[in-house]
């Protein structure tokens, strides 16, 4: 079976605030010419739920033909070709600022040590506290088997956060070498959440 370079992969859950995202996602990656492989999971569990699949769905997505998986949040927007996957080298690609990891754009290689990384990343989210279920089970992973990955930073462009609700225009007001802009509501709406309470 022939193998390709990569594809972006993504999930969703079923309501209409995340189905629209999923659908603004996939024009843009249409846009770009960019492959992909999405799934959509029934909602209604909770937001951290929904985060806490990530490394489920990740192990499924292991099964398709492609030396790289792209995982992007629902809640990107793709503007440019990805090409820095085209000479990537590394077990992992993620954005972190000092120690803090975050998961909303990941870059994986599609190998069984990639594999033995999420079944360790599944057991640690599954033991940990809500809150704690998807980026710092992830770093705790990766601290704990540090020398077992080789683990590369992602630039800035590829996961530019932006709050949806500061009045930002999609296609205007970005960098001008944002590849993926990354609108995360779902933490925003948690975090306002908790403040209102």
């Amino acid at each position: 079976m022939d193998t390709d370079r990569f594809s972006v992969v993504f999930y969703h859950t079923d309501d209409k605030l995340y189905t629209r995202k999923a659908e603004r996602l996939t024009a843009s990656l249409k846009e770009h010419n960019v492959p992909y492989k999405s799934k959509i999971i029934k909602g209604g569990k909770g937001w951290w739920a929904g985060c806490r699949y990530m490394p489920r769905f990740l192990k499924e997505m292991t099964n398709l033909p492609v030396e790289y998986l792209l995982y992007v949040d629902a809640d990107t927007i793709f503007h440019a070709y990805p090409k820095l996957i085209d000479s990537f080298n590394a077990d992992l690609g993620l954005r972190y600022d000092g120690a803090r990891l975050w998961s909303g754009v990941m870059i994986l290689r599609n190998c069984l040590e990639i594999c033995d990384f999420l079944d360790k990343w599944i057991e640690e989210s599954d033991k940990a506290e809500d809150y704690k279920g998807s980026d710092y089970s992830l770093q705790r992973v990766i601290a704990q088997n540090s020398s077992r990955w080789i683990v590369e930073k992602l630039p800035w462009n590829y996961d530019y956060i932006v709050r949806e609700d500061e009045g930002m225009l999609f296609n205007t007001g970005l960098p001008a070498k944002t590849v993926i802009a990354h609108y995360p509501t779902g933490l925003y709406m948690h975090n306002d959440r908790k403040k209102a309470q």
